[in-house]
């Protein structure tokens, strides 16, 4: 069973045998009920994230394919260059120069050589971000958009698909 609720507290169980969590939830779910009180459970709380529209991700590839068109490239590698100014760095990384890296689901930069290694920036794929996250990438692109003359949607239709990401 998966449920949403918020952390009440957590303390030391008076019996010593560990800590008593609890957390408030909008409704008690029917089958809690039956869980055997004598059985050890896997507990998981993680804070929940909303998820970012589709109709932002199609957006987003929708202005990268114009962007693309404009400077005669492909929408991949305007998608690679967003990510390079506007996406979101994972962590850097120093391999053995010469070494070729093949990160799946990674997009990198090459910093510099140090002497010994080959130093690179590891961005995170845009199918990885939060709401948030998701709505920096969109206003970077929007705004290499203007610069190149290429028309977006209004602003208030901008807003219209931002307000959805938060749903």
């Amino acid at each position: 069973m998966i449920m949403t609720g918020k952390l009440y507290g957590a303390e030391k169980d008076i019996l010593g045998s560990g800590y008593r969590v609890t957390f408030t939830t909008p409704e008690l779910p029917e089958d809690i009920k039956s869980l055997d009180r004598e059985k050890t459970l896997e507990i998981t709380a993680k804070i929940k994230r909303n998820k970012r529209s589709l109709d932002a991700n199609a957006y987003a590839w929708v202005l990268m394919t114009k962007i693309g068109d404009e400077l005669g490239c492909t929408k991949e590698i305007v998608y690679t260059h967003e990510l390079e100014r506007y996406g979101q760095l994972a962590f850097l990384m120093k391999v053995e120069h010469g070494t070729d890296i093949n990160l799946e689901g990674l997009y990198h930069k090459f910093l510099e050589y140090d002497g010994t290694n080959d130093i690179y920036q590891i961005f995170r794929g845009s199918s990885t971000y939060d709401s948030k996250e998701m709505a920096a990438f969109i206003d970077g692109i929007v705004s290499d958009c203007k610069e190149l003359g290429i028309e977006t949607v209004p602003t208030m239709e901008l807003e219209k698909i931002k307000r959805k990401w938060h749903l």
